[in-house]
């Protein structure tokens, strides 16, 4: 239960994607492990449920596909996201 709720509060806040998807990922490995596996869905829900406003559209475009998205296909279109991101800000302080 301990490791659900760590899964649930996390937020992206400061750190980058990849390093939030894999707090993420250590909090599902561990859960798995105590045979408490949770479904990908929820998982990709914890993951949307972290993330910040600026996340807002992509968060929209994941839940509005007709199949429910991979996970990898979240995780892949989260980080290019963050690379956008990163890029706008660079471009803007030029």
């Amino acid at each position: 239960m301990f490791y659900k709720s760590q899964m649930q509060m996390l937020k992206k806040d400061g750190l980058t994607m990849r390093d939030y998807l894999t707090k993420m990922k250590n909090y599902y490995d561990l859960l798995a492990t105590a045979s408490h596996k949770i479904s990908d869905t929820d998982h990709i829900l914890a993951i949307m449920q972290g993330l910040g406003d600026e996340y807002e559209f992509v968060i929209i475009v994941i839940s509005l596909k007709k199949s429910s998205p991979s996970l990898q296909y979240v995780t892949s279109t989260l980080i290019a996201h963050e690379g956008r991101i990163a890029h706008k800000i660079s471009s803007n302080d030029l």
